[in-house]
C-alpha cells in the first residue's frame, strides 16, 4: 500500500479508499503500528483515494517524530496497519558528541536506502529511555540536498530491529529483546573478555587446534615456563582493545626485551627486573598467550575477514583484507600498521600460494570465522556483523586471534577496499530489515 500525507483530515482519523474499508473486520477504527508505536484512528470514507492507497494526517502523532518526507512500506496484516521499517543504529560516544560534521560519517551505510525505506535513525544508548520506551536520536532524510541537512533530530518510539554498535550492558539487552523480540543485533557483551571468549571457543575441537594457547596471567613464574616452551609471548589485557595492554617478550642472549603496542622497547636484564616491570604495567586483569606471528621481513602479518549477514538472513563472504605491521612492531591495528593489502594480493605474492591454493585458504578461513561465531550464537548472542582477525603460518595453518563485533567501519574508508568497504557498510541495514515483517513481506 502507499501513504499518502493529508492537511485536510485530523490527527485521529485515517482516509480510506472504499475497497479497502470493505476488506476490513471493522469498519469504523483501525490500529496503525510505527515501531512499538500502536495509533488507533477513526476511518472516514475517500472516494478521490486510489486503491491501495491511505490518507494519514500530517500530524499523525503527538509524542513521536513521525516523519513525513520519508518513502515508506505499508503493510495490511490481519486488519491493522504497518508503518516502516523502523531501524534504529546504535553508535558509541553520547548523542551530545555527534555533531552534523560527524553524522555525515554515516552516510555511505545510507547508499541503498531508496531499497530499503522508512525511517533510520541514529542514536547512543544513553538516548535510551526504556521506561518511556522513546529513543531520541537523529534520522536521516533522503531529500535534503546538503549533507549535514540530511541529518534531523527527532524523539522515536522504540523501533523494528536494531543494529547494535555500542557496548550495551546485558541487562538493558534483555529489557530490548522483551519489549521488542529478537530483532537486536551484534550484542557484542562476551566479546569484552578475551579470557572468557577462548574458553567458550577453545571448548570445540575443530576451533581449539586454531586458538593460540593461553591462560590468565598469574606473575612471573607463569612468564618464565611459557618463554621456556615458546622463547616469546604476549600479554595482553583482557577487557581492552586496538592494541592497548598489549606486550611482547622475548628472550635473548642479555636477557629479556618487551615490546609494547607503541613499539617502546624495554630490556631487562634478569627474573627480578622482569618481575618488578609486569608488577607496575599490569594493573588489570590479562592473559598470556602463545605467540604465532607470521614473519614478513620484520614486520608480522594477519588477516581480517569480513563476514555479515544479508538480505536472506545468510552469512556472506564481503572480502578479506592483509594487515601488515611497521617494522619491528607487534601489532597490525591503524597505530601499528605499515601497510594493507588485499588478502588474495598477500596469498599469491608474500605467501607466494597459486589460485587454487589461495581460494583453498580464502574459503578455510570463512569456514572457521563461521565455527567460532556460531559459538557466540549458542550463548544466546545476536550477531549478524563480524570481522575476523587470522594469522596464517609458514605451515599454512589458520591462527584464530579475535572476533570483531565493533570494528567501526566508518572511520575506515581510508583502510579498506572500496568495494568491500561498501558492502559491509550497507548490508547490515538490509538485514536489519530483513528481521522485521517488512522482511518477511
Amino acid at each position: 500500500m502507499n501513504i499518502q500525507w493529508m492537511e485536510s483530515i485530523k490527527e485521529n482519523q485515517i482516509a480510506l479508499p472504499e475497497s479497502l474499508i470493505d476488506s476490513l473486520p471493522k469498519a469504523d477504527v483501525i490500529t496503525i503500528h510505527y515501531g512499538s508505536n500502536e495509533i488507533e484512528l477513526s476511518v472516514i470514507k475517500d472516494v478521490e483515494l486510489q486503491k491501495e492507497t491511505i490518507g494519514l494526517p500530517m500530524n499523525l502523532s503527538s509524542s513521536y517524530t513521525i516523519p513525513t518526507d520519508l518513502s515508506y512500506e505499508c503493510l495490511l496484516i490481519d486488519g491493522q496497519i504497518y508503518i516502516g521499517p523502523v531501524i534504529a543504529y546504535i553508535v558509541t560516544r553520547s548523542l551530545e558528541n555527534y555533531k552534523h560534521e560527524n553524522l555525515s560519517l554515516f552516510l555511505p551505510r545510507f547508499k541503498e536506502y531508496e531499497d530499503l525505506k522508512g525511517l533510520i535513525f541514529i542514536c547512543t544508548k544513553e538516548s535510551i529511555d526504556l521506561e518511556k520506551s522513546r529513543i531520541t536520536g537523529y534520522y536521516y532524510s533522503p531529500n535534503k540536498t546538503n549533507d549535514d541537512g540530511r541529518w534531523v533530530y527527532g524523539e522515536f518510539p522504540l523501533p523494528d530491529a536494531i543494529f547494535n554498535r555500542s557496548f550495551l550492558k546485558k541487562g538493558k539487552i534483555s529489557i530490548l529483546q522483551e519489549k521488542l523480540g529478537d530483532v537486536i543485533f551484534n550484542t557484542s557483551y562476551l566479546n569484552l573478555d578475551k579470557w572468557r571468549i577462548w574458553k567458550y571457543l577453545s571448548k570445540k575441537k575443530k576451533i581449539r587446534r586454531h586458538l593460540p594457547y593461553t591462560e590468565k596471567y598469574s606473575g612471573v613464574n607463569q612468564l618464565m615456563s611459557f618463554l621456556d616452551k615458546y622463547d616469546a609471548l604476549y600479554i595482553k589485557a583482557r577487557r581492552n582493545s586496538r592494541g592497548r595492554g598489549i606486550y611482547h617478550l622475548c628472550k635473548t642472549d642479555s636477557g629479556f626485551i618487551v615490546r609494547d603496542h607503541k613499539q617502546r622497547h624495554t630490556l631487562l636484564t634478569n627474573k627480578k627486573q622482569l618481575k618488578t616491570f609486569f608488577d607496575s604495567k599490569i594493573v588489570q586483569a590479562s592473559i598470556v598467550q602463545q605467540p604465532v606471528p607470521y614473519k614478513f621481513g620484520n614486520r608480522v602479518l594477519d588477516f581480517r575477514v569480513y563476514l555479515q549477514k544479508n538480505e536472506k538472513r545468510e552469512w556472506t563472504f564481503q572480502g578479506f583484507t592483509t594487515r601488515v605491521s611497521k617494522e619491528g612492531g607487534i601489532v597490525t591495528n591503524t597505530i601499528g600498521r605499515d601497510d594493507l593489502l588485499r588478502g588474495e594480493e598477500a596469498l599469491s605474492t608474500i605467501y607466494q600460494l597459486d589460485e587454487e591454493t589461495t581460494l583453498r585458504i580464502q574459503n578455510e578461513m570463512v569456514e572457521l570465522a563461521k565455527s567460532a561465531v556460531q559459538v557466540y550464537e549458542e550463548q544466546g548472542m545476536h550477531i549478524a556483523d563480524m570481522a575476523a582477525d587470522i594469522i596464517l603460518d609458514d605451515n599454512l595453518h589458520l591462527w584464530l586471534l579475535e572476533l570483531q563485533l565493533n570494528y567501526a567501519a566508518e572511520k575506515k574508508a581510508h583502510e579498506i577496499p572500496p568495494e568491500i568497504f561498501n558492502r559491509i557498510m550497507i548490508t547490515p541495514f538490509k538485514y536489519a530489515k530483513a528481521i522485521t515483517r517488512f522482511g518477511k513481506s
